[in-house]
């Protein structure tokens, strides 16, 4: 006899793996703590491995998952000229030129001053970097609204005593270092106090001296 034997076989697909856009602005790279990380982020099933050159130099990497880092030491070109992932072999090809920026910074003018409540007085801040520049200020710890400035010096009224920090800032790309406080107080409240006194019997129409502390700063 002839027995027939069925076979079965069960397929699988996979997507090809793919380097996603750089996870950056106008691609630029902001440097953190002296490095210039490039984050690549990839679609597909880890572990990647990755062939790139950057500068013409190629390098071989492998990455355990979805995301890996690659430090950079200057301004250049990536090019990406092969990829794999767990299952399959993915696009190369692709091109970024890439642009390194120094950390941007956000700078409080250090200052103490005294107001007299009800007063306003104004502080100042200065900024580095690519404009424009998102700020958030804190009095006391407590953070503020969101402020965005044009200009690379920024300034603004306050009337509550306090100490006032930049809470975070922004340049157009990067993160930036912030620095500085300022503290404002309120001077004290002006007073004229008549101490006790007594000038026993005075004739009408003398004048008496009356003793008056004053509270405040002269004059």
């Amino acid at each position: 006899c002839t027995t027939a034997l069925e076979q079965v076989f069960f397929i699988e697909s996979f997507d090809a793996p793919e380097l996603l856009p750089f996870d950056t602005e106008s691609d630029f790279i902001c440097e953190i703590n002296g490095n210039y990380p490039l984050q690549l982020n990839f679609l597909g099933t880890a572990p990647f491995f990755v062939r790139y050159t950057f500068n013409g130099t190629e390098s071989d990497t492998i990455f355990n998952s979805n995301q890996g880092i690659i430090m950079l030491a200057n301004a250049g070109e990536f090019e990406l000229i092969y990829l794999e992932d767990n299952n399959c072999e993915g696009a190369s090809g692709q091109k970024f030129l890439l642009e390194l920026t120094d950390t941007p910074t956000a700078s409080l003018i250090e200052t103490e001053l005294k107001i007299c409540p009800g007063d306003e007085t104004e502080l100042e801040l200065n900024f580095s970097g690519i404009g424009p520049w998102s700020f958030v200020i804190a009095r006391d710890g407590e953070s503020g609204e969101l402020i965005t400035s044009q200009d690379n010096t920024f300034s603004f009224s306050v009337k509550d005593a306090g100490t006032y920090t930049i809470a975070s800032a922004n340049d157009a790309n990067c993160a930036a270092r912030v620095s500085g406080e300022a503290v404002v107080l309120f001077h004290e409240t002006a007073a004229a106090i008549a101490e006790d006194f007594s000038a026993g019997c005075v004739p009408v129409g003398s004048e008496v001296e009356v003793p008056v502390v004053l509270k405040g700063t002269a004059p």
